[in-house]
């Protein structure tokens, strides 16, 4: 199973990478 602090970091870091692919899309 998958923490919840895990998936609260890994929703972090998908936030943080849409705007990069935004960019470079």
């Amino acid at each position: 199973m998958v923490d919840v602090v895990e998936y609260a970091g890994i929703s972090k870091k998908i936030a943080q990478l849409k705007p990069l692919c935004v960019i470079k899309g």
